[in-house]
């Protein structure tokens, strides 16, 4: 019973010793480490891997693009809304990317032609629908 409060208190210790020393908050560990994210993958759908819905602003005349003046502030204001309403695990990411035949009509990532779109995933149905009906 020692050892394993022992070895438990020393995995905390390890653990905030090296969000300490890569000057990491708790959150910003989760999102870098995130299972179900894959950062390598060439295609959106591979990239959000563990994440069912995904909803991309690709439309210039859509509200974070025009309403506030700067996307930042758009972004800004959608991540605080899925932050007080959604209820499972969600991220958002920019990705530049490009959608053509070539691609079969998917979102692929390239960073030589592409153009810059904001992407947000859910895992939960509910929060998907929610976030859609009210930013789109």
């Amino acid at each position: 019973m020692i050892a394993e409060l022992l070895k438990s208190k020393y995995k905390v210790w390890r653990h905030n010793r090296y969000l300490k020393k890569h000057d990491l908050t708790e959150n910003q560990y989760q999102r870098i480490m995130d299972p179900d994210y894959e950062i390598r993958a060439t295609q959106i759908n591979d990239i959000y891997k563990g994440y069912s819905y995904i909803y991309v602003f690709d439309d210039p005349t859509q509200d974070i693009w025009t309403k506030w003046g700067d996307w930042l502030v758009g972004l800004d204001k959608l991540t605080k809304w899925c932050d007080a309403n959604c209820t499972d695990k969600w991220r958002n990411d920019v990705h530049r990317v490009i959608k053509c035949p070539a691609t079969s009509n998917q979102w692929a990532v390239n960073e030589l032609g592409g153009l810059d779109f904001i992407f947000f995933a859910f895992k939960n149905e509910s929060d998907y629908i929610n976030f859609v009906l009210r930013w789109e």
